[in-house]
């Protein structure tokens, strides 16, 4: 339904197609269905990149969400160094927005940072910490104020 109502009216209709193909990546990922899940969960990559392009401001965040899916659903295919890549670029596209509003994309950015982590580590690589030391920071900053 959502694909013909994204194909009919894209402005309204495209950020819930790609919202739809990032749960159904994630849910077939679980089901083990793993060749369905990179298809979905890239089409909603690909979708909120375009989004992104027009609209930073509003669909960057959820560009990085969406890569966080695909990460995930190409760890459990085995897919390991792209999944890294996945979750490092999920990292790098929501931390602009978390360092200006860390309270608001912080569970986000928690998720992403740790599968990023975890997973670089998982393959005997070092993660970046050129670009985590300023999010690690904000982190400690938040705890702080706690």
């Amino acid at each position: 339904i959502r694909r013909r109502l994204a194909k009919d009216r894209p402005d309204a209709f495209l950020p819930y197609l790609a919202t739809s193909l990032n749960n159904l990546g994630t849910m077939l990922s679980d089901l083990g269905r793993r060749e369905e899940a990179l298809k979905a969960a890239q089409e909603a990559v690909d979708i909120r990149r375009r989004l992104a392009k027009d609209r930073p401001d509003a669909f960057l965040p959820y560009l990085a969400r969406s890569l966080g899916a695909l990460g995930t659903c190409l760890h459990a295919d085995t897919q390991l160094h792209s999944a890294v890549e996945a979750f490092k670029e999920g990292v790098q596209t929501l931390k602009p927005a978390f360092l200006k509003l860390p309270s608001a994309f912080a569970p986000l950015m928690g998720t992403l940072l740790s599968d990023y982590i975890s997973h670089a580590k998982e393959l005997g690589e070092m993660p970046d910490m050129e670009l985590l030391s300023p999010i690690i920071a904000k982190f400690e900053e938040i705890k702080d104020q706690k």
